[in-house]
């Protein structure tokens, strides 16, 4: 299959003002392994926008500007087929949330 370059949106399960879109490499349906790719979590009725890295292991930073627990967090999304109403895990040491993927748009 070809790679493509997508725009990946998730919702939180239980707080639909949270989402996150991130950019991926897919290979068919499932993400490119080996990259490092750029996302934003979003709260929308906050108007709060933060950046992050995710790292080729999944691991995903915020950066320098957030300490201790905010900082680093973990996600299962480079392990699953990536399809509309797929659940990805996001987590840290004190939180444990469930994103449903709502969009999959192609970039390139």
């Amino acid at each position: 299959m070809a790679l493509h370059l997508a725009r990946v949106v998730l919702e939180n399960a239980e707080d639909r003002n949270q989402e996150i879109r991130i950019d991926l490499v897919l290979d068919g349906n499932n993400v490119r392994p080996g990259l490092e790719y750029f996302g934003l979590w979003q709260d929308k009725h906050e108007d709060v926008r933060c950046p992050f890295v995710m790292d080729p292991n999944g691991a995903v930073d915020f950066g320098t500007g957030y300490d201790g627990e905010d900082r680093y967090y973990e996600t299962n999304i480079a392990t699953l087929e990536l399809t509309i109403g797929q659940q990805v895990g996001w987590r840290n040491e004190n939180l444990e949330q469930s994103f449903r993927i709502t969009g999959i748009t192609q970039l390139v």
